[in-house]
C-alpha cells in the first residue's frame, strides 16, 4: 500500500472510540453500584447522587458509540453479509431475553436486545448512498414524533390514543427500557458523528482546542436547556420513557464523553488506554460482568449500610474487576476464533453450552416458583436458587459474547463441508 492508502487507514481509525466505550462502561457499573446497593439517604447524598444520575446516561454513551462504529465505515464499499448480521443480531436477542425473563417476565428489551435493532437499522444506512442526510432526517424524525406527536397524543382519551402512546415511547412499556422512541436518535446521533469523524481526522489533530471548545459549547447550550424544562416543572426523566428535560441532558452527556475522549487520548497515553479501553466484545461482556460482581458483593457485604466513602471506593473495586473480566472475556474469544481446527465444532458446543443455561434459567424462574402466590418472580426464589440463576444468565451471556465474536465463515464452515 503506498503512503496515501497508509494516510488514508491512519485517518479512518479512531483509538478514542475504544476509550469512549470504557467511559460508558465506567458510568454503567456507577450507576448500577449506587441503585443496587445504597439506601435512599445515601443516594440523597448530593456527590453521590450527581455520580449516579451521571451514570444513567451510559445507555446514551453506549448507544452514541455503536452507531460512530458504524458511522466511521460509510464509504468503504463493505459488501452486505445479512446472514453475519442476523445472527450477531439473534446472539444479541438471546442474551437480552436471558436478562428479562431470569426478572419473570414472558417479554422485554433492554440493553443488548436494543444494540441488536439499532445494528438492523445502521447497517444498511452506512451503505446508502446519502448516509449522512439520511441519518440527520432519521433524528429529526425520532425527535418531532416523540416530543411533538408524541406530546399532542398525551390527552387522547381514545384505545388510538393510548396505541400511539405505547409506539411513540410517551408511556412506558413494562419491561421495555429502551423503546425506539426517542433512543433510536442515539445511535443516529452516533452515526453522523462517525460519519464526520470519518473525514475528518485531520481537522481534529489540528483544531484540538476548537473541537473541544465546540463540544464545551454543546454541553453548556444541551444542560440549560434541560435546566429550563425542568424550571418549567417538567421532570428529568428516562426510566421506562426519556423526559424532554433528560433528553436534552442526554446530548450533553454525549458531548462530555466524546470530549474526554478525545482528551484522554491526546495526552493519557498508555496509562489512559490501560485504565479506560474497551474493545467491541470486551464492551458487551461488561453487560453481565459488571452485574456479577456487584450483586456478589452485595451477597456478602452490607452494602446498604455503604456511606459516600465506601461507596466510592467499593465503585472503583466494581469497575476495576468487572473491566478485568471484560478484557479477559475478549482474549478468550480472540483465541477460540483463531482456533481454525474445528470452527463449526466450537460453535455448536457453545451454542448448545448456552441452551442449557437459557433451560435452566427458565425452568428456576418460571416452573420453581409456580406455587408461590406471584408465580413467574425471581424474587419468589430462595437465595440459593436466586443465585443460580444470577450465575446461569451470567455464564449463558459470557459464551455468547464469545460465540459472537466467532467470523461468520467460521462458523458456516460446516454448510459446505
Amino acid at each position: 500500500m503506498g503512503a496515501h492508502g497508509d494516510a488514508a487507514q491512519r485517518t479512518a481509525r479512531w483509538d478514542e472510540l475504544d476509550l469512549l466505550r470504557g467511559i460508558a462502561g465506567v458510568l454503567m457499573v456507577t450507576n448500577h453500584a449506587g441503585y443496587k446497593w445504597l439506601d435512599e439517604r445515601t443516594l440523597a447524598d448530593p456527590v453521590v447522587a450527581a455520580l449516579v444520575f451521571a451514570g444513567s446516561c451510559a445507555p446514551v454513551v453506549f448507544f452514541t458509540t455503536s452507531g460512530i462504529g458504524y458511522g466511521l465505515q460509510v464509504g468503504r464499499g463493505r459488501a452486505a453479509d445479512p446472514r453475519a448480521l442476523l445472527r450477531k443480531v439473534a446472539i444479541l436477542f438471546v442474551a437480552d431475553a436471558m436478562l428479562w425473563s431470569a426478572q419473570g417476565a414472558w417479554f422485554g428489551l433492554d440493553f443488548l436486545g436494543f444494540i441488536g435493532l439499532s445494528m438492523l437499522v445502521l447497517d444498511p444506512l452506512r451503505r446508502a448512498r446519502r448516509a449522512l442526510p439520511i441519518a440527520l432526517a432519521g433524528i429529526a424524525a425520532v425527535t418531532f414524533l416523540r416530543y411533538g406527536v408524541g406530546e399532542a397524543v398525551k390527552s387522547w382519551p381514545t384505545p388510538l390514543g393510548a396505541a400511539l402512546r405505547l409506539a411513540l415511547g410517551v408511556d412506558a412499556i413494562e419491561h421495555v427500557s429502551y423503546p425506539l422512541l426517542p433512543w433510536l436518535a442515539y445511535p443516529l446521533t452516533g452515526f453522523v458523528l462517525g460519519a464526520l469523524a470519518s473525514r475528518g481526522r485531520a481537522v481534529v489533530e489540528q483544531r484540538f482546542a476548537a473541537v473541544i471548545a465546540l463540544a464545551l459549547a454543546t454541553i453548556a447550550a444541551c444542560s440549560a436547556a434541560s435546566a429550563w424544562i425542568v424550571h418549567g416543572g417538567r421532570a428529568l426523566h428516562r426510566w421506562g420513557y426519556v423526559s424532554l428535560a433528560f433528553y436534552a441532558a442526554s446530548f450533553a452527556a454525549i458531548a462530555a464523553a466524546l470530549a474526554l475522549a478525545l482528551v484522554l487520548g491526546r495526552i493519557g497515553g498508555t496509562l489512559a488506554r490501560r485504565l479506560f479501553e474497551l474493545r467491541g466484545v470486551a464492551s458487551l461482556a461488561l453487560v453481565p460482568w459488571h452485574y456479577a460482581v456487584i450483586i456478589a458483593t452485595a451477597a456478602v457485604l452490607d452494602v446498604h449500610a455503604f456511606g459516600r466513602s465506601a461507596w466510592l471506593v467499593g465503585t472503583i473495586a466494581m469497575i476495576v474487576a468487572s473491566f478485568a473480566l471484560s478484557r479477559a472475556t475478549e482474549v478468550v474469544a480472540a483465541r477460540v476464533a483463531a482456533n481454525a481446527s474445528a470452527p463449526a465444532r466450537i460453535s455448536t458446543g457453545l451454542t448448545l453450552a448456552v441452551a442449557v443455561a437459557f433451560v435452566l434459567e427458565l425452568v428456576l424462574t418460571f416452573a420453581v416458583p409456580a406455587r408461590a402466590p406471584h408465580a413467574g418472580a425471581t424474587s419468589q426464589l430462595p437465595p440459593e436458587l436466586v443465585a443460580a440463576v444470577v450465575v446461569l444468565v451470567v455464564s449463558g451471556q459470557v459464551l455468547l459474547c464469545v460465540l459472537f465474536a466467532l467470523p461468520a465463515k467460521a462458523v458456516d464452515r460446516r454448510a459446505a463441508i
